[in-house]
């Protein structure tokens, strides 16, 4: 009976460690990877005559992608990722969070996505967008980050909420990769990633049970024919 526990507690420690690749880095409400990009409201373009057309790429959707700008993507989530402090990219967010009267930010990226557009011969000679988005956890919007083909982070100014809850941004430089910074501290982390992650334990805790119970029967019915 006891190599029978010996071999149960090594599936479930196995099956334990299969589930902790799930889990999200520090600087991230979730990981990206579980989200869905956001959603365009509106696109108004400088210049009336640009036919270009916005597309969202999450960091999920990476892969379709050409490479540089998969790279890129995944150098913005990598910076995110390896940073203890957001402000570590960018360390105006700091000064940022005191004019906001945040003694004590807890900030964190809810949303990574590239920004890019097509259908457009002759966008160099036009200006830029204006770009209407919704997601998820806007009502703890903090700021809007973007990094540029160099890799260098900086926020984007004069990005907001308006008063139907939207990110409202003005972007002339495409493609880029950009995060959604909130003040996390009220943020429920239930994302869509962390959802998938109660569904895997949930699936995982239910062939742990099976298993165990397989392993006690076998073990039962091997000592009766013995």
């Amino acid at each position: 009976m006891k190599r029978t526990f010996a071999i149960v507690l090594a599936m479930m420690l196995a099956l334990m460690m299969s589930v902790s690749v799930y889990a999200a880095p520090g600087s991230f409400v979730s990981s990206p990877s579980g989200n869905a990009a956001p959603t365009i409201i509106d696109v108004v373009p400088d210049s009336p005559d640009c036919t270009m057309e916005i597309i969202i790429t999450p960091y999920s959707e990476r892969d379709k992608l050409p490479d540089d700008e998969r790279e890129q993507l995944e150098k913005a989530y990598s910076d995110i990722a390896g940073a203890s402090d957001l402000t570590e990219l960018w360390k105006e967010l700091a000064d940022l969070a005191k004019e906001n009267n945040i003694t004590d930010p807890h900030l964190a990226v809810s949303d990574l996505f590239q920004i890019h557009g097509e259908g457009c011969d002759d966008h160099d000679g036009h200006k830029g967008f204006e770009i209407t988005l919704d997601a998820d956890t806007l009502s703890h919007f903090f700021a809007l980050m973007q990094m540029d083909e160099n890799g260098n982070w900086s926020k984007v100014d004069g990005a907001y909420i308006n008063e139907d809850g939207h990110l409202v941004f003005h972007l002339t430089k495409m493609p880029v990769s950009m995060a959604i910074v909130v003040n996390s501290e009220n943020v429920s982390p239930e994302t869509s990633a962390m959802a998938n992650l109660k569904n895997d334990m949930v699936i995982y805790g239910a062939l742990m049970l099976v298993s165990a119970l397989a392993i006690v029967v076998l073990v039962v019915k091997s000592k009766k024919y013995a």
